[in-house]
């Protein structure tokens, strides 16, 4: 079940890049949780749920999310059968 490994994520071109090594085939669930930071408050502002089939070699998922200009948090989670894989928090600014 651990047969998919996570790197650095970021955010560019209006989307998450999420490197992936997948060790085989498998089927995950991408969770990503978007919040507008200002100063100390933030506030959610999306939620996206996406089911990506990876195949042996994958090496990225893109997670498409226009934003506009800003400051964020992204809490970005994968799952596989009903377990967690990895989760990662993403600060991030668009100008």
């Amino acid at each position: 079940m651990t047969n998919v490994g996570v790197g650095d994520i970021s955010y560019e071109n209006s989307g998450f890049q999420i490197p992936i090594d997948v060790r085989e085939g498998a089927d995950v669930l991408v969770q990503v949780m978007i919040y507008d930071v200002s100063g100390l408050h933030q506030e959610e502002m999306q939620l996206i749920l996406e089911r990506v089939s990876l195949s042996y070699g994958h090496t990225a998922i893109f997670i498409p999310a226009p934003l506009p200009e800003g400051s964020y948090k992204a809490h970005i989670a994968l799952f596989q059968d009903g377990k967690r894989l990895a989760g990662r928090i993403l600060d991030f600014h668009i100008n």
